[in-house]
């Protein structure tokens, strides 16, 4: 059943005879023969290809509808979608605006996401640092600045205490993790925005963001 399946044969190669009704009905639970059913009924109202029938792509409701309709209403879950695209109702945009937004969205999440993400120079193993200093030793024995990114020796490179030995060529050997990363996926996002077309705002449409997800 978990293949998607709504008739199913005897497991001996020697037989290969559809189990009965009956005997589905006494083996399975209740909640897993009563979606059996719908399955079915759903498979054989599909075969007979009923004209203007639609399916709610976010539940099993069907229902027939008139060709200029391009919005299907879904008398089960509520939800509204596309006829067309089978997304969520987007009336008045296109669906291929739709589908560039969505492009657009995706990649200015990546992008979001791929800012926080540091590589190892020696063995180019990819890490995010939680919390701790920001002298990074990788399983490889490589050692690398979280900040600037950049190999080190030792500690040397950075600053113990700013408020004492402040010193702007180095980097601070402490600084909130969290801090760092919403500096970072903030230019990452204003640099993927520049390149966007003028007035589009993704911000608002935002699905995915890697400090809250």
């Amino acid at each position: 059943m978990g293949q998607g399946r709504v008739r199913f044969r005897c497991l001996n190669p020697d037989c290969g005879a559809e189990i009965l009704e009956e005997t589905l009905w006494m083996v399975t639970k209740n909640t897993v023969y009563a979606s059996l059913l719908v399955k079915r009924q759903l498979e054989e109202v599909l075969k007979a290809k009923i004209e203007g029938l639609e399916a709610c792509p976010f539940c099993d409701f069907m229902a027939v509808l008139d060709q200029g309709n391009t919005v299907f209403t879904c008398m089960k879950c509520k939800r509204n979608s596309c006829r067309l695209c089978k997304k969520p109702d987007h009336l008045p945009e296109e669906c291929e605006d739709i589908k560039e937004k969505t492009a657009a969205r995706t990649h200015l999440e990546n992008k979001m996401a791929e800012a926080m993400i540091r590589e190892c120079s020696n063995c180019k193993k990819r890490f995010i640092k939680l919390d701790g200093c920001n002298k990074m030793t990788c399983s490889c024995g490589a050692m690398m600045c979280y900040i600037c990114r950049q190999p080190v020796a030792n500690y040397d490179h950075f600053n113990y205490d700013p408020a004492v030995d402040e010193d702007p060529s180095k980097c601070p050997l402490w600084k909130d993790s969290d801090t760092i990363h919403r500096s970072e996926i903030s230019k990452a996002a204003e640099a993927v925005k520049r390149t966007m077309n003028p007035g589009e705002n993704l911000q608002t449409t935002l699905r995915w963001h890697p400090l809250t997800s």
